[in-house]
This record gives C-alpha cells, structure tokens and sequence, in this order.
C-alpha cells in the first residue's frame, strides 16, 4: 500500500519562507541601488515592484513619472547591469497612484 505523503501547513510555510525571504531581499537590494541610481527627484516617485525574466517591473506615481522614468531606463539599466550582471536586461514601468486615506 503507497503511503501517505503529507504535510502539515506550518512546514509548507517553513518550507516556502526562505525562498520568499531570499526574494524579498534581493528586490529591496535592487531598490535601494535604482533609488540611489535615480535623480532625487525622480527616485521620490518611483518603487520596484518585481523582477520577472530579467526585467525590472517599476511603478511610478502618476503618468508624468512614468515618462521622465522611461526617459531614464537605458542609463538606469546600463548601471544596473555593472553592479548586478546578468540580472536585468529590461524595464517595465506601471502607473500607482498614491493612495490617500480620507479622514
């Protein structure tokens, strides 16, 4: 008779935690080094959302942003790929307005 392979949910979350940590470090790495590589100005309007198949998926607060971010993709890419090499070839830059919570 095959037996039961089973897992409890507290070791599917133990399991699933340190890849999903791994991630969550390496996009806060990647954001700290856009936001450094980014004019002020700029870097005040824009968050790295994800990273998918060597593309670095950007929002930008308004559309305004979004366009001076795009202006700024190939310099921003080219220094990107010196200090993590191999790892994005490519942007992608999506619109988030700036939530505001009512009173």
């Amino acid at each position: 008779m095959p037996q039961n392979k089973t897992a409890t949910c507290a070791q599917l979350l133990k399991n699933a935690a340190v890849p999903l940590l791994e991630r969550a470090r390496k996009l806060s790495r990647l954001e700290q080094a856009v936001l450094k590589l980014l004019p002020e100005n700029l870097a005040v309007h824009c968050r790295v959302l994800n990273l998918k198949n060597e593309t670095l998926i950007l929002s930008a607060d308004s559309s305004a942003w979004a366009a001076r971010l795009r202006f700024a993709e190939p310099a921003l890419i080219k220094q990107l790929q010196c200090q993590f090499p191999g790892l994005v070839r490519s942007t992608q830059v999506r619109i988030q307005p700036v939530s505001v919570e009512a009173p």
